[in-house]
């Protein structure tokens, strides 16, 4: 399990527990695993991903930048 919290902003203190997975999803779109009504977040801003045994992080493109 990974726990996200988000630390900033008009979600701040939102935080939910997320079962590893080859691809989280984290953004303001509801089909996101963890959304985030922030306007300075993207659509789909980030992926988590569990791989080997740890956690990566990769930033789709986002406009606002991860």
């Amino acid at each position: 399990m990974i726990r996200l919290t988000v630390k900033d902003g008009p979600a701040r203190g939102t935080s939910q527990s997320l079962p590893p997975s080859d691809e989280l999803l984290v953004g303001r779109s509801q089909t996101c695993m963890f959304s985030v009504m922030d306007p300075r977040m993207s659509r789909r801003h980030f992926s988590l991903g569990f791989v080997d045994g740890k956690w990566r992080i990769q930033d789709l493109q986002s406009s606002n930048r991860t």
